[in-house]
């Protein structure tokens, strides 16, 4: 038992990966400060760490390439090698030799072949490395990287007594306080919650009728142990987004790199944590995003700056480059579409088409930005662009903090149900007909002196031929004020109804691609309703072109 190490397969895992971004951002530290000794030694740490548990859980190969890292540097420890930009350039090729191995060791565990890098590695550098624990280093010093070593998993514990030690069991015994387990089993549980939500909402409307108060105080307890509930699943099911960001610091080095360009990273706001679901798939637009940077952008020399950031019921990211920005005379030209009329050109930009005059192995086929739009569309978000030529341009990604419960208002508008996300409302009010004015077609009206669209959520949607209530009996139109970053837009409706936590879902596939809504929900009564995105209704005609 003392040497069976596979239960603790997944913790290996995770911690190997912590290990080789560890490795990846101390070798972009030390190519741009060669006498940073920290990074030094992190990545000399950092490798003889993963050496050590590779070597315990019997993963020879990459314990091997690892003592070969290791073995580099010491030898740059001691000043006796420099890192020059070909031995940089061949140790990320080994770090992603590593990811590969531990994505090959989660889904197959089994170890990957690392012969041919190893050998490329010991060529180029000169290191004598021999198998996971041997070395001959010049000045044969007796140290844990030189020796063959009795490998040891110390950030593994497990309640296991070992039968070869007399050691006090308090030090022996370590209690668990992680245990893995699989994401399908927390999403299960979140739709038996969502269901408790729906049935929620029927049981409260049920008590309106019965005048028990124990049975209503009894409700509302249940009520608040529901709540907290759910927020425990939910933050079960969430990441930090650093961990859609770490890669980019690395590609972006590696692009430039290819064009001779050099590209600086600025991350803010990485410990924003978003639903499991958006992390995982965030990497393929931000790749995509990145490239059009690093491509099309910027020249010679250059910033990447990637913010999120939380704004009520949804998640901003914000992919800022100090290049070129986007010639939106030349899509005008390909496309006939007017300068004036910003929001169709912007249409076009992610519709598939192409302003680059050459095709490279990055970019220039026009299908990058229209991949990143069905992506982030596919987890019920948004994506625009502000670029003026010269001035660099900025991408806005935007989608809701989770794909699971988000607490919305249910509104009715043309004799349908509606909910809109909470997070983007600024208030509800009643406007005076008389308030309401025409500017260009656009009906405004004045709130704190800032003249505001008003949109006819029935119109909006086509709704015209249900019986329209929006003007009530004392002639005022029922108004839901949203706020879309720095814009604001009313959305006129007939009746709100309730504030209520709802079950997101799917939008049906005929709606796909209609960015005025994200999703749907059930219900109390069983129905379905339509989940509003407003910052679609305001790109369809809410506030005019940018």
């Amino acid at each position: 038992m003392a040497d069976d190490w596979s239960g603790f397969q997944d913790l290996y895992v995770q911690t190997a990966r912590e290990y080789i971004k560890s490795l990846n951002d101390s070798l972009l530290k030390l190519e741009k400060d060669p006498q940073n000794n920290e990074a030094i030694e992190e990545i000399f740490r950092s490798s003889h760490s993963l050496k050590s548990q590779s070597a315990v859980m019997k993963y020879n190969n990459t314990a091997y390439l690892c003592h070969t890292i290791e073995d580099i540097f010491y030898e740059i420890r001691k000043k006796r090698m420099q890192l020059k930009p070909e031995i940089a350039d061949l140790l990320f090729t080994a770090f992603d030799s590593l990811k590969k191995a531990i994505n090959l060791i989660e889904k197959e565990k089994k170890d990957a072949n690392h012969a041919d890098i190893i050998e490329n590695l010991k060529k180029l550098t000169g290191v004598k490395t021999e198998g996971a624990g041997k070395s001959i280093k010049v000045d044969e010093e007796k140290s844990i990287q030189s020796q063959a070593v009795e490998p040891t998993l110390p950030v593994i514990k497990s309640n296991a007594v070992s039968e070869k030690t007399n050691i006090d069991d308090k030090t022996q015994i370590i209690q668990l306080k992680i245990i893995p387990v699989n994401v399908e089993k927390i999403d299960e549980v979140l739709n038996i919650i969502g269901e408790i939500l729906i049935q929620r909402i029927r049981l409260s409307n049920m008590l309106k009728k019965i005048e028990s108060n124990e049975i209503k105080d009894f409700f509302s307890q249940m009520e608040k142990n529901l709540d907290h509930l759910q927020r425990l699943i939910m933050k079960m099911r969430t990441l930090p987004i650093r961990f859609a960001f770490d890669f980019l610091p690395r590609a972006a080095r590696d692009l430039g790199r290819k064009q001779g360009k050099e590209i600086d990273v600025v991350i803010e706001g990485d410990n924003l944590e978003l639903d499991r679901t958006i992390v995982e798939r965030l990497e393929e637009p931000l790749v995509h995003l990145l490239r059009n940077s690093v491509d099309h952008g910027i020249e010679k020399k250059g910033i990447i700056k990637v913010k999120a950031l939380r704004e009520g019921e949804f998640a901003t990211i914000l992919i800022e480059d100090t290049g070129r920005g986007i010639d939106w005379q030349k899509i005008s030209q390909i496309t006939n579409i007017p300068l004036s009329e910003k929001n169709k050109l912007k249409d076009a930009l992610f519709s598939g088409i192409s302003t680059s005059e050459k095709v490279t192995e990055v970019s220039g086929r026009g299908v990058g930005l229209n991949a990143v739009k069905k992506n982030v569309e596919g987890f019920n978000g948004s994506i625009d662009v502000i670029s003026e030529s010269g001035k660099g341009t900025t991408f806005i990604l935007k989608f809701p903090l989770t794909l699971a419960i988000i607490k919305t208002l249910l509104v009715e508008s043309g004799g349908e149900h509606f909910v809109i996300p909470t997070g983007v409302i600024e208030r509800t009010l009643e406007i005076d007909n008389s308030l309401i004015k025409k500017n260009a077609d656009q009906e405004v009206f004045v709130l704190e002196e800032e003249d505001i669209p008003l949109i006819k959520l029935s119109e909006k949607l086509n709704l015209k031929n249900k019986k329209e209530v929006s003007k009530t009996q004392n002639n005022q139109t029922l108004t839901v004020v949203v706020k879309i970053r720095e814009e604001k837009i009313g959305l006129a409706v007939d009746k709100i109804i309730e504030v209520a936590d709802t079950l997101l879902k799917p939008v049906p596939d005929i709606l796909k691609g209609n960015n005025m809504f994200f999703g749907t929900t059930i219900l109390s009564d069983g129905k379905s309703a339509l989940i509003i995105n407003p910052e679609g209704i305001l790109k369809k005609g809410g506030g005019g072109n940018e």
